[in-house]
């Protein structure tokens, strides 16, 4: 009898471990899992040089700032045929649009002229292209509740920071931040290594200078 019992015991300790071990234990988490995304694209538009005026350059400005992640390419299109000057005068215009985009703040530029062999193209034409980047949030099968109705009540389907990803994406003010920088500059790099040679040195740093609120 008591041979029996050790074996009941037994055997039902061995199915309980069993049941435990093929039983999934954990819970789904109510946490977003998903993180902004960095799109990256290129922009490019082509437009009559004598229509790029202050008002587009600042609207160039104004996206690049945001969404820029290379520098601004432009190459002006002109018709050999059209006149003696047509180079000269390509590179007047290549030289005019390039001063008026570095004055609304563009820096980084660089610039062409070509020729092209086309009778359609009686005016000349400029091209302007850049590498874009742009943060989205995560998509959200539902949002936070109240953020997109006048409905308060907890939605229990929502993933817990969908929506704040996604208004944080919205916010930030130059995108390509998000990506980080590959490389360090040399002076980076040499700033970085005083500061970790003295400290390895055991050298102290020297008192900071200035006015005190100490009456001592």
């Amino acid at each position: 009898m008591r041979r029996q019992h050790i074996f009941l015991t037994a055997l039902l300790s061995a199915s309980m471990g069993l049941m435990s071990a093929c039983m999934d234990m954990s819970e789904p988490t109510s946490f977003n899992q998903e993180r902004i995304v960095v799109e990256q694209d290129t922009f490019s538009r082509t437009m009559k040089t004598s229509a790029f005026d202050e008002s587009y350059a600042y609207d160039i400005w104004n996206h690049y700032r945001r969404y820029g992640n290379s520098p601004v390419h432009l190459t002006v299109a002109y018709n050999p045929n059209n006149q003696n000057n047509a180079s000269m005068d390509a590179s007047v215009e290549l030289a005019r649009i390039t001063a008026m985009l570095r004055k609304e703040g563009v820096r980084d530029i660089s610039g062409d002229i070509m020729p092209v062999q086309d009778r359609d193209v009686p005016h000349a034409r400029v091209l302007i292209s850049y590498k874009t980047a742009h943060a989205r949030g995560p998509d959200c099968e539902h949002q936070l509740p109240g953020l997109e109705s006048n409905n308060p009540y907890p939605n229990s389907e929502y993933k817990i920071g969908c929506s704040m990803d996604g208004i944080l994406a919205k916010q930030v003010s130059r995108s390509a931040d998000l990506m980080g920088r590959e490389e360090l500059d040399p002076a980076d790099s040499r700033r970085q290594s005083a500061i970790i040679d003295r400290y390895r040195s055991g050298e102290q740093n020297d008192d900071l200078s200035g006015e005190s609120l100490s009456e001592e």
